[in-house]
This record gives C-alpha cells, sequence and structure tokens, in this order.
C-alpha cells in the first residue's frame, strides 16, 4: 500500500486544515440537508464534471447533478409543501412555500466513521462515511418515517484554493419503515406521487438494499493514502481506468 514520505511541518499543517476544511463541507452538507436547502448545498459542488452516483443510476456533469440535487428535490419540497396544506388546511393553508419549506419532513442522514485522506499533492483529497439515516418524508397521504443506513463516499477537488464536492456517491444497503423489521425489503418503500420528470440518468452498479440472501456490496473501496489523483480509484461508479481490464 502507498505510504506518504515524511511530511515537513507545514505539509502537515495543511494536511490537518484540508481535512478539517472537508469535514466541515460535509457537516454542512448534512445540516442543510435537514434543512432543505439544496442551493446552497449545490454550492459548494464543483462545476469540473461532477458525478451523482444513487442506488438505481447517476447524474454526469454539472447540468444533470444539477437538474437532481437542486431542480428535482425542490420540485419534490414544494409537492410536498402543498400535499401538506391539503392535509392540514386550518394550519397551512394560508401559507406560502416559504414559511412551510419542508414542513412534515425531517431528513437526518448523520454521516458517522469518517475516513478522510488527501493526496500527498494536495490537489485532492477522498472521504468514506457510513450513514445512519431518520428519515421523515412527505407522500401522498401524509408524512412517513423510516430508517434508512449507507455508505457516502467523496472525491473532492480543490478549487482556486477552496475544496469542492467532485464526485458523491450515495448507496443505500437497507431502509425500512419505523417499527417494521428490514429484512428483505426493498430501497423504495413507498413511491411519493412525481410531479416532475427527471431523465435519471444511466445505469450503474447494481446496489441494492440489504437482504438475507448477500453480503453488504463491497463498495466503494475505503479510501487509502495516494499521491496524485491519477494513482486511485474514483468512488464514481467507472472506476479509475488503470484498474479495468
Amino acid at each position: 500500500m502507498y505510504k506518504h514520505p515524511p511530511l515537513d511541518l507545514l505539509h502537515m499543517a495543511d494536511v490537518v486544515e484540508d481535512t478539517t476544511a472537508i469535514a466541515n463541507i460535509m457537516g454542512e452538507f448534512t445540516f442543510l440537508n435537514c434543512y432543505k436547502q439544496h442551493k446552497r448545498q449545490f454550492e459548494n459542488w464543483s462545476h469540473n464534471e461532477p458525478t451523482l452516483t444513487l442506488n438505481g443510476g447517476k447524474y454526469v456533469g454539472y447540468e444533470a447533478v444539477k437538474e437532481f440535487f437542486v431542480d428535482y428535490n425542490e420540485a419534490q419540497t414544494r409537492w410536498a409543501n402543498e400535499t401538506m396544506r391539503k392535509l392540514f388546511p386550518e394550519e397551512l393553508g394560508g401559507k406560502s412555500d416559504e414559511e412551510i419549506w419542508a414542513v412534515g419532513s425531517n431528513t437526518v442522514l448523520t454521516m458517522t466513521t469518517p475516513i478522510i485522506e488527501v493526496a500527498f499533492d494536495g490537489q485532492t483529497a477522498k472521504g468514506m462515511w457510513y450513514v445512519f439515516g431518520e428519515t421523515t418524508e412527505v407522500y401522498s397521504k401524509g408524512p412517513k418515517a423510516a430508517w434508512n443506513f449507507g455508505k457516502c463516499a467523496v472525491d473532492f477537488i480543490k478549487e482556486d484554493g477552496e475544496w469542492k464536492i467532485w464526485h458523491l456517491f450515495v448507496g443505500t444497503d437497507m431502509q425500512c419503515r419505523a417499527g417494521q423489521p428490514y429484512e428483505d425489503l426493498p430501497v423504495d418503500l413507498d413511491p411519493k406521487d412525481d410531479p416532475v420528470a427527471v431523465e435519471f440518468g444511466t445505469p450503474t452498479l447494481p446496489m441494492d438494499a440489504y437482504n438475507t440472501r448477500y453480503n453488504y456490496y463491497p463498495y466503494p473501496i475505503i479510501p487509502e493514502p495516494y499521491a496524485t489523483f491519477s494513482e486511485t480509484v474514483s468512488c464514481g461508479p467507472e472506476g479509475n481506468p488503470k484498474n479495468k481490464g
């Protein structure tokens, strides 16, 4: 396994500063996700051909990622607001989207077990977390609570001295309605009424939810020390061409 050469004090200080900045980006990501502040979340994304990979597919390129991450999620939240107005007309009927933004939802995706590796050249970094999710989302009949567990892996890139999310992978291992067993349940427990048609992108890895018939999918690879990004494996579904064949 690659090991960094001995670091001088200035390089060590840079690594500490970079690691803290990356941890803060993901902490902010979690809080803004709770508040459904997708536009603010997206300010931390790179413009350099970013990717977003989920269980069922991936988005490639800035506009495609934005279409899902911001446009689709905001449209879904507005639909949920309208649903809650209909369900609770006395409390919410006369209020604007801004006044009741994300009412009824509580999407807490807690990042645990942080592993952060900054490249020796200081231009990229890799991080991986296990996600403990306590979520409540709005469906046509009202809010429903669920447990969500999975992995989050990120390639970061430094642009103009600031760290940005470059490739984001979020894979759900298991999900179940609160109060129900999780074994052998599909990831999509109760599809929402979807007001927006968004092209989901191309298929990617067969990331299924956990069930009793197979072990955890060993992907993405746990980050290890590396010198430069060309010598490592991306958390994106395509990995690194050097490692294919």
